[in-house]
């Protein structure tokens, strides 16, 4: 009977193996009663695999895109793995749908439900992100938070584990763990019950977490959203708008956008950068229009003492970040 689970994952680019045992492998651990609250992990008194399968089926196979589902039981629950991978996208997405109906007592152990993910990579450090930097975690199994993705890697090659919502994570003996659902009973005895859709991925990749996945954890929490302008129903000659056009662009990459806004005195666009690998960096911010003046703010987005002066150069703004610095800039824009 199969599995549903990947148990071979390749890097065609590079040949790596990743996969050490199946990929994807949802497990239990039975949280003890007398130790466990919506604020402690129980100590596990006994762990096991879901293993009941139902069914596993190709439900899309397309240009684009394959999609593997996979229906699953254990207890009073039913799980609902859906697993896309792309014809030419590194990334592997993961959908479950779970039908959660199991609870915890005062006596009675309480189920929590993890995604297992067993690598094969030597010698493997864990990186975790956080709101502005990456921490490496220890790899004792403890659990521990991050934001949008954890990160393992050898040096040479890695793969993160990017979530959704989900934050607690942990990693021993080669395995990523990422908790899902619990069944405690303080102070509520019915947490998580219900229909339940969760949503992460996998990205294999190069090197380190510096090669790529801070981008790819941001674009797969906040995806692009095409759309089509309506000047170009009418061709290129009577289109009023570019085919390609970006509001806000910076370089180099180890600087990102945290944050976009009106001012809260409405006279002024607020932008908050972040450098992310630890490295002193001349930044170049561009807008769509020539700018009319720009200043560093502070957190509240009053003036700051004694900044550094940014050099302004038609629609393109100048400004140096020491490691690990948020930076918010005030800018006036032509409209």
């Amino acid at each position: 009977m199969f599995s549903g689970d990947i148990i071979s994952l390749q890097d065609k680019r590079t040949g790596i193996e990743y996969a050490g045992g199946g990929l994807n492998r949802l497990r239990i651990y039975m949280e003890d009663a007398g130790s466990m609250s919506a604020w402690i992990i129980g100590k596990p008194k006994r762990i096991e695999d879901i293993t009941d399968v139902e069914s596993v089926k190709i439900t899309e196979r397309g240009p684009v895109r394959a999609c593997i589902e996979t229906v699953k039981k254990w207890g009073n629950s039913k799980f609902i793995q859906r697993t896309y991978i792309y014809r030419s996208y590194p990334r592997i997405d993961f959908e479950l749908d779970v039908h959660w109906f199991e609870s915890g007592g005062a006596t009675t152990d309480g189920p929590l439900l993890r995604v297992i993910f067993p690598l094969a990579l030597k010698n493997p450090r864990f990186f975790c992100q956080v709101p502005f930097d990456v921490i490496e975690r220890p790899t004792n199994g403890q659990e521990v938070p991050a934001q949008k993705w954890v990160d393992v890697t050898d040096g040479s090659n890695g793969i993160a584990l990017i979530n959704l919502t989900k934050y607690g994570h942990s990693f021993e003996n080669g395995e990523i763990r990422l908790s899902l659902l619990r069944s405690f009973n303080n102070p509520d005895i019915y947490p998580d019950q219900g229909i339940q859709h969760i949503r992460y991925a996998l990205f294999p990749h190069k090197g380190d977490w510096k090669n790529g996945v801070w981008d790819e954890g941001d674009n797969y929490n906040v995806p692009s959203l095409s759309t089509e302008p309506p000047s170009s129903a009418l061709g290129k000659e009577n289109a009023s708008l570019p085919e390609e056009s970006s509001l806000i662009s910076i370089k180099p990459d180890n600087v990102v956008l945290s944050g976009l806004k009106e001012s809260e005195n409405g006279d002024e666009m607020i932008a908050r950068l972040v450098e992310i690998n630890g490295e002193k960096t001349k930044v170049t911010l561009t807008v769509p229009s020539a700018v009319k003046s720009s200043s560093r703010l502070n957190l509240i987005e009053l003036p700051l003492e004694d900044a550094e002066r940014l050099v302004i150069t038609g629609n393109t703004i100048s400004v140096t970040l020491q490691p690990h610095e948020i930076v918010t800039l005030g800018m006036k824009i032509e409209r």
